[in-house]
């Protein structure tokens, strides 16, 4: 059997158990649902269900999906897993630190900095350029007020549209990300990848983030029964699969800045054309 397959079976019968006592999966995204501004959560032009402060996004003509036919439920992270962001990420950056007469950083900085969400990349930008804590609320407020527009340079990896549309014909898709909601639904539009993702949880979704497993978690809850896979590419992935309990398949060329051989991984993949059937083998399933 392959090692991957061994691992997914395992996963199969994860038990909530780890959760705190007091919220589930599914309370967490009831909760979250009724935050928006008028209380109600209404479906937007594109198909979903959007929640003004954070929450979490629904395509309702996936959510119908005979669920008969879906063989997995695959969730990927966003930056640096299906899209290379750090060019508009950098120049958001950097236009902080040129209006406080600061050096720029660079991409390969800018690409450190990313995954742990939008407070944490201020955080470390701060500490970089010598910049007091007392910046942090205003610099945290500038940069996300500009995040939703920052598209321009964002690319998908070779392969993944091609990879998402082999993938979806099978299973459900989904996505959790420590990236705002709003700007994590705004690039998926622009790049017309929205469509394929039932399941759309940001990194202000919830009152936690990755690698914390209810974001994860509550994810593969909205999706529904099935076999449960995350596709990621960094450290923190690799410990949300991990403490979650669900098989891990890594992209080696992501955003991560430690060996392949110190994260748990259940496969680790190249190129976006590898896969669809990588998630065949650790399905048990023959490749199409």
């Amino acid at each position: 059997m392959h090692p991957a397959a061994e691992w997914l079976m395992a996963a199969q019968s994860i038990s909530l158990s780890r959760m705190p006592p007091t919220i589930s999966p599914a309370s967490a995204l009831r909760k979250v649902a009724l935050r928006g501004a008028d209380g109600k959560v209404t479906p937007s032009a594109t198909g979903f269900l959007d929640v003004s402060e954070g929450g979490y996004a629904i395509r309702q003509d996936i959510f119908s999906k005979d669920r008969d036919s879906v063989t997995a439920n695959i969730v990927f992270d966003l930056d640096g897993t299906l899209i290379d962001s750090a060019p508009d990420i950098q120049g958001i950056a950097n236009g902080l630190l040129v209006a406080r007469s600061l050096d720029p950083i660079d991409l390969d900085t800018t690409r450190r900095f990313i995954g742990k969400g939008a407070a944490s990349f201020i955080e470390q930008l701060r500490t970089a350029r010598g910049i007091a804590e007392v910046e942090q609320a205003p610099m945290l407020d500038e940069f996300v007020a500009r995040y939703d527009d920052a598209v321009k340079l964002t690319r998908p990896y070779p392969g993944v549209e091609e990879a998402l549309e082999r993938l979806s014909a099978q299973n459900v898709l989904g996505i959790c990300t420590n990236k705002p909601h709003r700007p994590c639904i705004a690039v998926l539009r622009h790049l017309g990848l929205d469509r394929f993702f039932r399941v759309v949880l940001g990194g202000d979704s919830l009152p936690v983030r990755k690698p914390d497993p209810l974001p994860l978690l509550c994810t593969f809850e909205k999706m529904g029964s099935g076999p449960r896979i995350f596709v990621g590419d960094s450290e923190t992935d690799a410990e949300t699969a991990a403490r979650a309990g669900v098989p891990f398949l890594l992209f080696s060329r992501g955003y991560r800045t430690s060996p392949i051989e110190r994260l748990p991984h259940a496969a680790v993949f190249e190129e976006f054309g590898d896969l669809p059937a990588i998630v065949d083998a650790a399905l048990g399933r023959r490749e199409h």
